[in-house]
């Protein structure tokens, strides 16, 4: 399995692919700045559009994030500074490939009312008659409404016009933006998955399997009384599985027997441990195959989808989100 990404590694990744285009150029100018004789005008990058629609995302779900306002160790505002390092990042990357950023912060558009804003937050000034609590829970919906516009199959489909160079970083963008909508109860509309096929389902399918492996193994460990959360973990899995095996056709290969585990789970304590260790690797896994799946709209979807699966699934045992799932160690 592929090892984490630390965040300079995401940097790095990011703009391997593109900085050929501004080598060999000893003068940049602004997109708006006059033309000036003999001196050569800015060429757009690789994935230009993609990567400040990309940033511009980001800082529009953190302000909604932080609208949405309650504890410190809340979901929201754990999404709050997931946002704000996915800005960060997707900023110093375009800044370091000399991509010239807006001038002034693009006002939100998701519909959530934020105290920055004209529209005046809705737990300020509730409604007539409602309570506080009624108020956040508004805040909320509209909050995962925002982060489930990125989930869209509209907006899936999209990533298939990203290159392999930049598109494991905005297809982990959409998966964490996707599991974001859905922990927030906002599931979006999940179509059956008609890709990865073939070579790229066998991929998936090999470390699917063994996270089966590993769960059935947590299962068979767990005392009777405590396996619904295993044996639920275990099920969304193989399911998973029996999706890959159909994908992948004959290009699946036979399963072995079992799995060398890093872990032994003898208590609960290793049991969750290996839960974590399981998940995590197979969003790794997931993550990456995204190069590969470039220019296949029905691969990329799957894809993210299933890391989408996969976060949503280690939350539930204790795994952190991540900014870029898959491509960064939790």
């Amino acid at each position: 399995m592929p090892g984490g990404w630390s965040r300079r590694g995401v940097l790095v990744a990011g703009g391997l692919g593109v900085l050929g285009a501004l080598t060999g150029c000893g003068v940049h100018l602004e997109d708006d700045a006059p033309r000036i004789p003999f001196v050569p005008t800015r060429q757009p990058i690789a994935d230009e559009a993609a990567l400040l629609r990309a940033r511009s995302r980001a800082q529009e779900l953190r302000e909604d994030a932080e609208a949405a306002d309650g504890p410190p160790t809340g979901l929201p505002a754990r999404l709050a500074g997931l946002h704000t390092e996915q800005a960060s990042t997707m900023t110093a990357l375009l800044q370091g490939l000399g991509v010239p950023l807006p001038r002034h912060p693009t006002t939100p558009s998701s519909g959530v009312p934020s105290p920055r804003h004209s529209t005046s937050a809705v737990q300020a000034r509730p409604s007539k008659g409602s309570t506080k609590r009624r108020a956040r829970v508004s805040v909320l919906q509209a909050l995962a409404r925002a982060e489930r516009r990125d989930a869209t199959a509209q907006a899936l489909a999209r990533l298939s016009d990203v290159s392999p160079t930049n598109v494991a970083l905005l297809a982990s963008l959409a998966a964490q933006h996707h599991a974001a909508a859905r922990l927030l109860g906002a599931e979006p509309h999940r179509p059956r998955l008609a890709g990865p096929s073939r070579d790229l389902a066998a991929r998936l399918l090999d470390s699917a399997r063994a996270a089966v492996y590993g769960f059935e193994v947590i299962t068979a460990r767990t005392p009777i009384d405590g396996r619904k959360a295993p044996a639920a973990t275990l099920q969304a899995l193989q399911s998973l599985t029996d999706t890959l095996e159909r994908l992948a056709g004959r290009s699946a290969s036979t399963p072995p027997m079992a799995y060398r585990l890093p872990i032994r789970p003898h208590d609960a304590a290793t049991r969750t441990t290996l839960a974590r260790h399981v998940l995590a690797g197979l969003s790794s896994s997931t993550a990456g195959l995204l190069p590969g799946a470039a220019g296949d709209a029905d691969a990329l979807t799957g894809l993210v989808l299933v890391l989408s699966d996969s976060v949503v699934l280690g939350r539930d045992w204790g795994v952190p989100l991540t900014p870029f799932p898959g491509l960064q160690q939790p």
